[in-house]
């Protein structure tokens, strides 16, 4: 995928990564908690939403890595999280789980509606001439949609402070959560070393498949 594709799929990656936070507060705010209205984030304006480090900072650099050294690892990102507080759901079960499934979902309704607009795309386009701009207007397209996919799969990975563990808690007994949550000061370390031991070989054929699910084409 080419240089310039990327660069145009970048708006729409950035737009994605604001709205699976927005989602995060909506879902918090249908179920009572009102702190994310109150700290002004169920706003689309990105400014509010931008995190320096894992916004600009970690996917600009990974993004350069990536083309100077040519090796295919993961872009990864991330917004401001957006802040929840589960004392104010009626029931705390659904809330945690409805709370963190919001965001992954959220993104794969983006890739759904992704590979809508590229299908339609193919109907009145071309999008083999590698030297025109809809083929890589296309090619944004399909990177936004794939990054969208792994977005909603990275992120329900179950090691807190990631969405998956907002989803399991629901499920837990009262004795276990708190252990279960105390793994959140080490959260970092432990979703690093996941993916440095073999976590992208788990989420690549799960990612690749959803594609093609998604997309009808391809990654092999």
């Amino acid at each position: 995928m080419s240089l310039l594709s990327v660069i145009m799929g970048i708006p729409v990656i950035v737009m994605s990564i604001i709205l699976h936070e927005v989602a995060h507060g909506w879902a918090a705010y249908i179920n009572g908690d009102p702190t994310a209205k109150q700290a002004g984030r169920l706003t689309l304006n990105p400014i509010p939403h931008i995190d320096l480090q894992g916004t600009i900072i970690i996917p600009g650099v990974l993004l350069a890595l990536r083309y100077i050294t040519g090796l295919p690892f993961w872009v990864i990102g991330w917004a401001k999280p957006v802040p929840i507080n589960p004392a104010y759901f009626g029931n705390w079960r659904n809330g945690m789980a409805m709370t963190g499934a919001a965001g992954p979902l959220t993104n794969i309704i983006i890739a759904v509606f992704l590979s809508f607009l590229y299908k339609s795309l193919s109907l009145c386009c071309n999008l083999t001439d590698q030297a025109s701009f809809i083929f890589h207007f296309g090619q944004a397209i399909i990177f936004a949609g794939l990054i969208n996919i792994f977005l909603a799969v990275f992120n329900l990975i179950p090691i807190p402070p990631l969405d998956g563990s907002r989803i399991v808690v629901a499920f837990l007994r009262p004795n276990q959560i708190r252990k279960y949550l105390s793994l959140e000061r080490f959260g970092l370390g432990l979703v690093i070393a996941f993916l440095f031991l073999g976590g992208f070989r788990i989420l690549f054929p799960i990612v690749t498949f959803l594609f093609s699910i998604i997309f009808g084409i391809s990654l092999s």
